[in-house]
Order: C-alpha cells, then sequence, then structure tokens
C-alpha cells in the first residue's frame, strides 16, 4: 500500500500554496536532525513545520511517531491546522488534555499500552510534561520526531519542564522548535532551547559552561553587602552565538515577508479620579519608602510596583487579597466610550491584565449590548479554543476580553482590526505576542491594524508602556529608572 497520500507527495502540490520564506526554511530543514524555526509570529511557523514533516514522512514511506508540545490554547489549532495543510487522516492525531487519569485513560483507549492502535500523532500541552503518567508513558512510547511550539516557554534549564523536554528531545531522532522570541531577557535563554534542539553539539550540555563562554558578571566586584548578579553578554557574543547555530536555525522578520497594512499605536491618556489619585499617591509614598528601606533595588520590587498598576486601571486590594473597584473610573469610561463607537464596524480585542479588569469589561460589553467573549485564566481550559472560533466565525460576536497569558500565544485573531490594551503586564513577551494576535499574515484583509493604549496619566502606566515600546525588559536597572522618577514626581 502506498502511504504518501496521507500526507500528500509533494510540498509543492496544489494543497499549499508557500511563501518563499517558508520554501527556504524548508530547504534548510531537508536532511537535517533539527532545526529552530525562529521567525517573528504571524508568519506560518506552523505551516511550514507541517511541510517539513510530510517531507520527512515522505522519505521514511510512514508517518512517524510525533509528539507536538505546545500552549493549551493551541492544542487544537495544531489539529486543524494539519487538516488544512496536509492529507493525514484526523484519526492519526490526539490531542492529549485534561487531568492526569484522563490522559492516561485516552492512552488505554487507543491502545498505546497494548501497542495495538497507537496514534501516529500526538499533541500534549507543556503541563502534561508534568505529570508523572504521562510523562513516563510518553518516554516509553520512544517518540521520533519531538516538536516543541513556543520554545521559549522551555529558557530555564532549572525548570522541570525544560528538563521533561530535553529528555524526550535527546530520545528522538528529529527535534524542532517554533519560537518567535528566543531571546526575551538574556542571551542566556537560548542555552536550554539550543540544547534540545541539538542534543549539546553546539553549546554543550552545561549552562555554566555556556555562560562562562559567552557573559560576564558585571556586578563581580561589588562589595559583598551590596552585590547582585548582572550577566551581560561579552563583546561579540551574539554574533558568535549567531553564526554556532545558523547551520540549524532560520530567522524571519514579519517585516521582510509580509505585505501587512499599517500598524497604527494609538495612546489615549485618561485622568484619575479623585478617590484614585488619593489612593495613588498614598502608595506611591508607600513604595518608595519601601524601596529606601532596602539595601538593593531588586526585583521583589515589582510586586509592590503592580499595585501601583491596577490602582490606575481602577481598583485596589485589601490585605485579604479582595480586590475593591475604586470610586470613578475614568479608564473604563474611555473604553466603554471606545467599544461603543467601534464595534458597529469592527472587531476588538480589549488586552487586560487583572480579574477586576475582566468584570469591568463584561459590564461594559453589557450595558452597551454588545455580545462577547472571554479568553483568560478563568475561562474553563476546554472553552478556549471554542470561544477564540466564535470570535473570529461569528459575526454577531464583537469583542475579546483577554489576558496575554492565555490568549497571547499562537493563535489568529486577525478578524479584530482594532485592539484596545486597558492594563498590561511588565512582560515584553506578551506585549510582543498580544501584537500579534491580530497583526499577522492574513490582516491584509484591513486598510489598517490600530493598537490603542489606555493610559492613566501621570501613574506607571506611562512609564512602563515607554519602556516596552523600546522593547526593554523591566528588570533591575529599568526598575531603578522607574523608582527614580516616581521619586522626582513625590519631590
Amino acid at each position: 500500500m502506498d502511504d504518501s497520500n496521507l500526507w500528500g507527495d509533494s510540498v509543492d502540490d496544489n494543497k499549499v500554496v508557500l511563501w518563499d520564506h517558508q520554501k527556504n526554511t524548508i530547504n534548510q530543514a531537508r536532511g537535517a536532525l533539527c532545526h529552530g524555526l525562529f521567525h517573528d509570529p504571524g508568519v506560518g511557523k506552523t505551516c511550514t513545520t507541517i511541510q517539513i514533516l510530510r517531507e520527512l514522512f515522505t522519505q521514511h514511506t510512514k508517518l512517524l511517531k510525533t509528539l507536538i508540545i505546545c500552549p493549551p490554547i493551541v492544542l487544537y489549532n495544531w489539529k486543524t491546522e494539519f487538516a488544512k495543510f496536509s492529507k493525514i487522516n484526523p484519526e492519526s492525531i490526539d490531542v492529549l488534555y485534561g487531568h492526569n487519569a484522563k490522559r492516561v485513560k485516552l492512552l488505554e483507549d487507543k491502545g498505546f499500552f497494548s501497542g495495538a492502535g497507537i496514534p501516529n500523532i500526538f499533541i500534549v500541552n507543556y503541563e502534561g510534561l508534568l505529570m508523572d503518567n504521562v510523562f513516563d508513558n510518553l518516554m516509553a512510547w520512544q517518540p521520533e520526531v519531538v516538536i516543541a511550539d513556543e520554545l521559549h516557554r522551555c529558557k530555564n534549564p532549572k525548570s522541570k519542564r525544560t528538563k521533561a523536554l530535553i529528555k524526550l528531545g535527546d530520545q528522538a531522532k528529529y527535534r524542532y522548535g517554533l519560537t518567535g522570541s528566543p531571546v526575551l531577557n538574556s542571551l542566556m535563554d537560548m542555552f536550554a532551547q539550543i540544547r534540545f534542539l541539538d542534543k549539546g553539539k553546539t553549546l554543550g550540555s552545561n549552562f555554566f559552561s555556556f555562560r562562562a563562554r559567552f557573559m560576564f558578571d558585571k556586578n563581580a566586584r561589588m562589595p559583598k553587602q551590596r552585590y547582585f548578579p548582572n550577566w551581560v553578554p561579552q563583546q561579540g557574543a551574539e554574533t558568535r552565538l549567531s553564526t554556532l547555530i545558523s547551520p540549524f536555525t532560520s530567522h524571519v522578520k514579519k517585516e521582510e515577508c509580509l505585505d501587512l497594512p499599517p500598524l497604527i499605536e494609538q495612546d489615549i491618556q485618561v485622568e484619575m479620579s479623585p478617590a484614585q489619585a488619593k489612593m495613588y499617591k498614598e502608595m506611591k509614598q508607600d513604595f518608595i519608602t519601601w524601596i529606601e528601606s532596602q539595601e538593593v533595588v531588586a526585583t521583589m520590587a515589582l510586586t509592590k510596583l503592580l499595585r501601583l498598576q491596577q490602582m490606575a486601571s481602577g481598583f485596589c486590594k485589601t490585605y485579604e487579597g479582595k480586590e475593591i473597584e475604586i470610586e470613578g473610573n475614568p479608564k473604563a469610561e474611555a473604553c466603554k466610550e471606545l467599544l461603543s463607537d467601534l464595534t458597529e464596524a469592527h472587531k476588538v480585542i480589549v488586552w487586560c491584565a487583572w480579574k477586576a479588569n475582566y468584570a469591568t469589561l463584561r459590564t461594559i460589553c453589557e450595558e452597551l449590548k454588545i455580545e462577547y467573549r472571554e479568553l483568560h485564566g478563568e475561562t474553563p481550559p476546554t472553552k478556549k479554543y471554542q470561544y477564540a472560533e466564535e470570535f473570529c466565525k461569528n459575526p454577531k460576536v464583537r469583542v475579546l476580553i483577554s489576558n496575554p497569558r492565555a490568549a497571547g500565544l499562537g493563535i489568529n485573531l486577525v478578524e479584530a482590526s482594532y485592539s484596545i490594551v486597558y492594563s498590561r503586564t511588565f512582560s515584553l513577551e506578551d506585549e510582543i505576542q498580544g501584537i500579534a494576535r491580530n497583526y499577522r499574515s492574513g490582516s491584509e484583509v484591513h486598510q489598517k491594524v490600530t493598537r490603542i493604549n489606555l493610559v492613566t496619566k501621570d501613574t506607571v502606566d506611562e512609564i512602563i508602556l515607554d519602556k516596552l515600546k523600546k522593547k526593554e525588559k523591566i528588570g533591575d536597572e529599568v526598575l531603578s529608572q522607574i523608582t527614580g522618577r516616581l521619586r522626582m514626581e513625590l519631590e
């Protein structure tokens, strides 16, 4: 029996139309045991990877045992993409999701333990790697291909997730990693990702040896009582590292390969209400007092800085952790006005960071009688993909209330020509991924894509937005700048 009809016998057949950068990546990955697709969000990494697999399966004249590891929100998206870009039988692809016992039961139902009827492709989220029964059985299964989608989620070499991924990758013949942001915090992010891809061939298997080779501690000579490490790249380290990994990685920038409409970024400033301004000033004074009592401005201060951001978005937390809305919230009023104007002609994503914001935005949509969906940490996992689909495909659904941690990775929301950032985290990754949800391939249907930042005037909102626009990580150095500015405001 000729099995090639299961996946299509050529990546050039009329099933898939590929861009030049996708063809180049497929050519580069051909015949290689690993490849890192370090491509900007929205340029078709998933499709490209599926075409690489099609060639691989054709070469072996069968479907190989393939394990795809990805964030929860894109579990079912992968299965959909296989149907769109290949001829693989859907019954050969299974999503492994749910609690530990449910996943093991699925393996049993598929004949996993008996060795009969084992599907050739499993799709599992990263959390599944932390479930002993699931991980042990996947190891025993011995996948021949391991694909890590959003590979940067395994940049910490000490994390259990990263160690599990590397163990699975070490026993596979072929390994592929997909990410639009391989370096978010430091050049050190690269070590674990490359270790997974090439089994330590290029950078070795010891993180500390890698760090000594490419980094140096800028604060090494500080007095012990004030010391905190500050690892920065050695001169020329980025170029040396890029040269070493270039044979098995490809880098694609969105602006180099897509003819996208203009991305318009607009900042709308709102004033604080009197009650809000009073509470914010008191919290700012408390924050500075706390900072000045510490020997070192450390990243622990970010927790206290978050309280200022929360107040700027219109709520505060009690000592018991209860979220209370502050009387009068100009940011909510501004958002209500925007949604009232925009949703008749446009779909809108509203990004926010906290539970209290979800409640505020629900109230706004219900008062305006706008149909909406939600995609955040409180959304049931089984509903996330469904709600994203409904936002995109149901013309009556005009608003998606989203948190970038839940909806900021892997999903396509190009139906939205507008996004409103109601509140944001300090994460540069969240910022980059949030922009990419509706500014990617497919955005050509719009004349422009607009991102509106709601910014509470004279608050930390302004500083954080400025730093993220400059793609600065909010770490010790930037935190020092922020606290310096807050001190000046109090004087």
